[in-house]
């Protein structure tokens, strides 16, 4: 055990010096670990960059398919929307103030990031509106139908 410092026991081991042995021997009431110091050292590393690699969700998928982000209802339709044409994360978050900042930020690196993935989704999107839109005219609602004829009625009384 050469090398092997007091300071480098584990707590509860005594020095205690054998007259036998004529010489310093180490009695262990928990075990000794020769390597702990080194140990203590990687066990440090390794939680910090577990920690690292625990990778924050900046957006989530929710159940309707929507990206959002963080734990808001904020979709990620309207930031990459805010940072296409041109605002800074500061005035995003301005914009949307249940957001962090820090959200803003992850939420816009996850889009740099994934920039095809997202575009991608962002196509999807805006076929599903496209054809939510055509179906809502096609079907509209009582009230919507009379609202229309309503309308229409008002535009020829003012011909």
């Amino acid at each position: 055990m050469h090398g092997l410092y007091a300071a480098d026991l584990i707590h509860g081991t005594e020095i205690v010096y054998s007259e036998q042995e004529k010489l310093l021997i180490y009695q262990q009431r928990f075990l000794c670990d020769p390597w702990f110091p080194l140990r203590k050292k990687w066990d440090n590393f390794s939680r910090g960059t577990e920690f690292a690699m625990r990778e924050k969700q900046y957006v989530r998928v929710d159940e309707h398919g929507v990206i959002r982000v963080g734990t808001t209802r904020v979709m990620l339709d309207a930031l990459v929307a805010g940072f296409e044409q041109g605002h800074s994360p500061e005035t995003i978050q301005q914009q949307f103030p249940a957001l962090s900042l820090e959200e803003v930020y992850g939420a816009i690196t996850y889009y740099l990031s994934h920039r095809d993935d997202v575009q991608a989704y962002l196509q999807r999107q805006e076929a599903l509106w496209k054809a939510l839109r055509a179906e809502a005219e096609t079907q509209a609602s009582p009230v919507v139908k009379r609202l229309r004829a309503l309308r229409g009625a008002d535009v020829s009384d003012a011909s």
